[in-house]
């Protein structure tokens, strides 16, 4: 029988031509078979197989794999024939080594995945997915499990700004919050979602002037005039205060008592703060003053600005993403934005223009009306020259807005 290399098998290697070993007679034969033919005497067993390589000079035959088992072929004596059996033999000897050094090459790279940490496999493999997602279908609605009073457990669902956790959990806990940052970035609603999340009542006030928006009044027939504090206060809820940094600060001596104190007198006589009472407030600035564009901002008085833990509460590009729709207006908003702000400009580009200008976008108006009326509106045609040097991506906006600033300039 002849053994021709190409399977994995077991026998003692470096065994010498025309020794016994092992019961089977091994002999050197036509050493012009490439990868070296030896002939066996008896049919070796399943422990005796291995593939079979010539070592050159030793007349050794160094022993690895084989593919199979043959009888024993009769003397060819046709030359044509014999050459042909010959050329076979070598094609097949030449796929064996093609197969083994594939082989090689695939556990090389198993032995390479396997080394690569689980987790950094899975966290890449997220993210490939999730930037996938994003781009085919947008942001999705998010799912986040809630624990109220340390015991029950809710789920909500929804979009939800990147801050949102946050303030939940300090919301939750009872202790004052204020947020911080641009006009238009959606602190409001992500207000509501928050009060909803926490199963409570949303009340809102904007910008407290004068006392009695927060106390209340009794009017010229005696009644008392409830506020959206005064009903929080009393029967729970979430009070928002809105433009805190616009409010007089005198004013807001009395909210810095009824929370310091957990009780208020109110005109209609003392209440007690609620257990369910919360309160949070929103401003554009820190509370130290007007800035270049927040020109109407007072600076809080320092007591009020310590009786708040602070979030920063900036556009978050996700959501943003997903109001738009369009992903062209969408990435031209935000290098409009980034332009404005770099160059120290009194103009602001809020989310309140890309929703409106997505809706606008949606009943056909053209984009050089939509820039016009939600977008660039009243800026002067120097800042709109420095902004539009600054925008880097080519987009059918861009091309507007330098349609629009060409005409303004002749």
């Amino acid at each position: 029988m002849e053994i021709y290399a190409g399977k994995k098998v077991k026998v003692k290697r470096n065994l010498k031509a025309n020794e016994t070993y092992g019961g089977t007679y091994f002999y050197e034969n036509m050493k012009k078979y490439c990868g070296g033919i030896v002939t066996v005497s008896t049919y070796p067993d399943n422990d005796n197989e291995v593939e079979i390589e010539e070592d050159d000079g030793d007349n050794y035959w160094n022993i690895v794999m084989f593919t199979e088992i043959r009888e024993p072929k009769e003397e060819l004596n046709n030359n044509g024939t014999q050459e042909i059996v010959e050329s076979l033999d070598k094609l097949r000897e030449e796929i064996n080594k093609r197969t083994m050094y594939d082989d090689a090459i695939k556990e090389n790279i198993m032995n390479k995945v396997r080394e690569i940490p689980v987790k950094e496999l899975s966290d890449e493999l997220y993210k490939d997915v999730d930037k996938y997602i994003k781009e085919k279908y947008g942001v999705l609605p998010k799912k986040i499990e809630l624990i109220k009073d340390n015991t029950s457990k809710t789920t909500i669902t929804g979009i939800f700004h990147n801050k949102f956790e946050d303030i939940v959990k300090i919301v939750s806990k009872g202790v004052p919050l204020m947020l911080t940052g641009p006009a238009g970035a959606g602190k409001n609603y992500t207000l509501e979602q928050v009060a909803k999340a926490l199963e409570l009542e949303f009340y809102f006030t904007n910008a407290v002037t004068q006392e009695y928006k927060l106390t209340g009044f009794i009017d010229a027939n005696g009644v008392y005039q409830e506020t959206q504090f005064y009903k929080a206060f009393k029967d729970g809820g979430l009070f928002f205060l809105d433009e805190i940094d616009a409010s007089c600060p005198e004013s807001l001596i009395v909210l810095n008592s009824a929370i310091a104190n957990s009780y208020f007198d109110f005109p209609n006589g003392r209440i007690n703060a609620n257990k369910n009472f919360r309160v949070v407030c929103a401003g554009n600035t820190y509370g130290t003053g007007a800035d270049m564009v927040y020109v109407g901002r007072n600076a809080l008085d320092g007591a009020t600005l310590d009786r708040f833990a602070v979030i920063e509460f900036e556009y978050d590009n996700e959501v943003e993403r997903q109001l738009a729709f369009d992903d062209e207006l969408f990435k031209f908003i935000l290098a409009l934005r980034s332009a404005i702000k770099e160059s120290s400009l009194r103009h602001i580009v809020s989310m309140r223009a890309t929703i409106n200008a997505t809706k606008l976008l949606e009943i056909g108006m053209s984009k050089k009306d939509i820039l016009e009326s939600v977008i660039i509106k009243n800026i002067q045609i120097d800042d709109l020259n420095t902004i539009i040097r600054k925008i880097t991506n080519e987009s059918s906006w861009k091309r507007t807005l330098e349609e629009i600033i060409n005409a303004r300039s002749s």
